[in-house]
């Protein structure tokens, strides 16, 4: 009937409710689909975890470092994708074939009931993915926010740029290469909407220039890296959309797995729409519309 605090907290099977707050030093683990935990206070925890489909109610604030499903073997920490084995110690995890995560909720429960820790250390994890991933932690229009466009996980390693669509805006990020008539060109990002095309680039000088062109006939490039702040509201609102853009990818790509995005591809559901993608191309799932279509060489695709 008040506030609950334990090291480890591992149960499953039954309904929990807790009238103040849950404080859970490291682990959180909810198993199997019978039995929830409700909380009505707040809810901290180093690491959820959970399998199959148990639940977390919480009327109040969540304030959890990891949150991980052992059937999926993946989950996030403090906003970065990871795997289960970066969180739990190598003990609760069997031995099987095709790299599939087994887990043992028993041998869990022997190393809690021990009085050890379950857990791997979290800061080694999230500072070795930290390390390796781009992401923009402003939106400063500088040298060093497009030099990192040009390395981002869409730059492929057989063109020299990357081009996509947001919003009816098209964006084409482009790194240093050597064109055959023009010779060595700089990183620079062309982005084009209904009324304007706008060129950012770099300088030989690592300078940044700003040029727009409007979408009337016989329009020219017009140098504007000095007009004031205010006359480059366009420009600066797609930097922030590209920039936004470029940072989920980083964050989600790096996680989906070829082989799953080809097993959902098969599932008869999806198998049985309009190839052409004219009719009955997706479905509502009360919250996401999911759109699929066939690629031109013949492969699946699907669209959220």
């Amino acid at each position: 009937m008040g506030n609950l605090t334990a090291k480890n907290m591992a149960v499953g099977g039954q309904e929990i409710y807790i009238r103040g707050n849950l404080l859970v030093e490291e682990i959180l683990y909810g198993s199997y689909n019978h039995g929830e935990i409700i909380v009505k206070g707040n809810l901290t925890a180093t690491a959820l975890i959970q399998d199959d489909e148990y639940r977390f109610k919480t009327s109040g604030q969540q304030w959890i470092v990891c949150t991980v499903n052992v059937w999926e073997g993946d989950g996030v920490c403090q906003g970065l994708p990871v795997d289960i084995r970066e969180v739990l110690v190598d003990e609760v995890f069997l031995d099987i074939e095709d790299e599939e995560v087994g887990f043992s909720f028993g041998m869990l429960i022997v190393i809690l009931k021990e009085g050890r820790s379950a857990l791997k250390s979290l800061n080694e994890a999230l500072q070795r993915k930290r390390a390796v991933q781009l992401c923009f932690t402003d939106s400063t229009l500088n040298e060093d926010n497009i030099t990192k466009l040009t390395r981002c996980v869409l730059m492929p390693d057989d063109k020299h740029y990357f081009d996509f669509e947001e919003q009816g805006t098209y964006f084409k990020v482009n790194r240093e290469h050597v064109d055959a008539e023009a010779g060595k060109l700089n990183p620079g990002i062309y982005i084009t909407d209904d009324r304007n095309d706008y060129f950012i680039y770099l300088e030989e000088e690592q300078t940044v220039s700003l040029q727009r062109k409007t979408a009337d006939e016989g329009a020219i490039w017009e140098d504007i890296t000095d007009e004031p702040q205010e006359q480059l509201s366009d420009i600066t609102y797609y930097w922030i959309m590209l920039l936004t853009c470029v940072n989920v990818a980083e964050l989600y790509l790096p996680g989906i797995d070829r082989r799953y995005l080809k097993e959902v591809l098969q599932h008869p559901m999806i198998r049985a729409l309009d190839p052409a993608g004219e009719e009955n191309d997706g479905f509502w799932d009360g919250s996401k519309y999911y759109r699929f279509c066939q690629a031109h060489t013949g492969a699946r695709t699907f669209l959220i």
